[in-house]
């Protein structure tokens, strides 16, 4: 409706932000191009902020659109801490599913029955639906004392347990446009960003793929975070590779490019 009234002398850009995780989805957002054929038709520019947006705005608008990724303030982000004496792993997001945090459990599980030894704890950081389902896992488990479940937290709290963990993981199976919290991770100084390889994600870390995993390959994941526990200097190496990544994504670099768009809009008008 915004688009419909406004007037001839406005410019108009669009971003689109979604990517698919189920079939319904697909089929809803083509029928939703359908009906907005007449009124895309009002856009002077169509962005998206990752090539699984890019793709699914092809599939199912039909629509030509560029890639400008999100953006990251990284000087917001910057907090100090101390770090705890025992490597921290934090989770956090939505209690659903897609997000992965059962497989998380069970990854975690495996890695302390292959060494008792190693000292960690993990910590879940955000509420949702999946959340009593998660608690009784997690007794079931070998994990008594090393589970921390925060529930909801503010974007204070965010940063602070971000910028405090040794490893932060993400382990969600589909469903990502782009990976916000990956480069709120990275801005924020965590140790190692860990990430499930789906699209989304796959967009923002492709470049270091040691990153990436499989969440539903439970051994491999399980692999993976022994490896980021035990290797001080793979993990080091790792935190400097991406510290140069998200610099990428600043607003300050990412910023003027957007405004560009806007302005060669204007000019149209």
């Amino acid at each position: 409706r915004v688009v419909r009234l406004a007037p001839d002398s406005t410019a108009i850009v669009g971003t689109f932000h979604i990517a698919p995780y189920s079939r319904f989805e697909t089929t809803a957002t083509k029928l939703l191009g359908r009906w907005l054929r007449r009124n895309l038709q009002n856009f002077d520019q169509i962005l998206s902020v990752s090539v699984a947006a890019q793709d699914f705005a092809k599939k199912t608008f039909h629509i030509d659109s560029w890639v400008l990724p999100n953006v990251i303030d990284i000087n917001d982000f910057r907090v100090e801490v101390a770090k705890h004496m025992r490597p921290t792993i934090t989770f956090l997001g939505r209690l659903v599913p897609r997000k992965g945090c059962a497989h998380l459990l069970r990854a975690v599980a495996i890695t302390e029955q292959k060494s008792p030894e190693l000292s960690y704890k993990l910590r879940i950081c955000g509420d949702g639906p999946e959340q009593k389902s998660l608690w009784s896992l997690y007794k079931e488990l070998p994990l008594h004392g090393k589970v921390r479940f925060t529930g909801q937290i503010t974007e204070a709290q965010k940063k602070t347990y971000l910028a405090s963990s040794d490893i932060a993981v993400f382990p969600s199976t589909g469903g990502e446009s782009f990976g916000i919290v990956l480069l709120e991770a990275m801005a924020a100084g965590s140790g190692v960003v860990l990430a499930g390889d789906n699209p989304g994600y796959r967009s923002v870390m492709g470049s270091i793929p040691e990153c990436l995993f499989d969440p539903t390959d439970t051994n491999a994941f399980a692999e993976k975070l022994h490896e980021i526990l035990n290797d001080k200097a793979l993990a080091k190496a790792i935190h400097q590779k991406q510290q140069k990544l998200v610099r990428q994504y600043d607003i300050g670099v990412v910023g003027p490019k957007l405004i560009s768009v806007y302005q060669d809009a204007i000019k149209k008008h």
